[in-house]
């Protein structure tokens, strides 16, 4: 039998009827409609248990191409989660060019994995009730990775905390891709340069430029601004995603100067327990000091990606 952690729901024995009911099941569906457009794809996670609390996580073979919201989180009993998945725009756009270059026809390797673990009710109440995003998060990733090693301690065919459901995806495109019209903003922005250059033309022949429809109708100064709106919004989702990126990497960094610092800080303790002489205090002040600069490396470059956040 499993040793129980603190908090941590250990052991399955007891919680046989927790089931993570994912919908859909195995297949997600990204659909655009137009070369501007922004797939997303829902993925609803429906707690069956009467009694236990069932933690989750969603990770993708291509972190960098979506967005997901949320990301993790905690279950009650009886109740379910709605997560969005969104695709950047910016590979969208590359995605729909390719689509219209194979005719529809575009092959998609990225997959979603949902890993799931029933926790106790104490650590839900402790840890997650009531808490803001920042500290379920934190709660959250130390319960994964202790999850985790309990994992890689058990034999092969011992039942593990943390069950995983694979989804695969699938790309809808519309039927006449390769026949359809350029986008009408193009259009616009093409008229316009070609008036604006017949308009120069004319004038200088001598002759009075005509007026171009594009600049006298109303139509055409909404389109301009639909146009520019179009543009910003496009930054706005690329600055988005970038965000997440380094706010995950920042994440990891901390992870990884914490448990750094926690494995330091025990061996530094057991060398000074094992011995008292001199050589063993040296090889402590050693590693102390190695520790401090192990540590002031890793707050650089936490700070560098803040400031980049921050510029951002």
């Amino acid at each position: 039998k499993r040793p129980h952690c603190h908090f941590f729901s250990c052991t399955m024995a007891d919680n046989s009827d927790a089931i993570l009911e994912l919908s859909p099941e195995k297949t997600l569906t990204f659909t655009w409609d137009k070369s501007t457009a922004t797939p997303v794809a829902y993925l609803k996670a429906s707690n069956t248990s009467s009694h236990s609390y069932i933690a989750y996580k969603v990770k993708t073979t291509a972190p960098k191409r979506y967005v997901v919201r949320p990301p993790q989180g905690c279950i009650e009993p009886g109740q379910e989660a709605s997560i969005k998945l969104t695709m950047v725009q910016k590979d969208a756009e590359n995605l729909w060019r390719e689509a219209e270059e194979e005719r529809g026809e575009l092959n998609c390797e990225d997959k979603f994995l949902v890993q799931t673990s029933v926790v106790d009710s104490d650590y839900f109440k402790t840890e997650l009730m009531n808490k803001d995003d920042k500290a379920i998060g934190t709660s959250l990733q130390k319960l994964w990775k202790v999850l985790g090693d309990e994992d890689k301690k058990l034999a092969p065919g011992e039942k593990k905390a943390i069950k995983s459901s694979k989804l695969q995806t699938v790309f809808v495109f519309p039927s006449d891709i390769s026949t359809q019209p350029e986008v009408p903003i193009l259009k616009s922005s093409t008229t316009s340069s070609s008036s604006t250059t017949s308009t120069s033309s004319t004038s200088k022949m001598g002759m009075p430029a005509p007026s171009s429809p594009l600049r006298s109708s109303p139509h055409g100064s909404a389109e301009a601004v639909f146009a520019e709106l179009s543009a910003l919004r496009k930054k706005y989702d690329d600055l988005v995603a970038y965000t997440v990126v380094l706010t995950g990497e920042r994440d990891f960094l901390q992870q990884e100067v914490d448990d750094k610092g926690v494995s330091l800080r025990k061996a530094e303790a057991e060398s000074s327990r094992s011995s008292g002489s001199d050589t063993t205090v040296t090889k402590a002040s050693e590693s102390a000091s190695g520790f401090s600069f192990i540590h002031l490396i890793a707050v650089a470059l936490i700070a560098f990606i803040i400031g980049r956040l921050i510029a951002a």
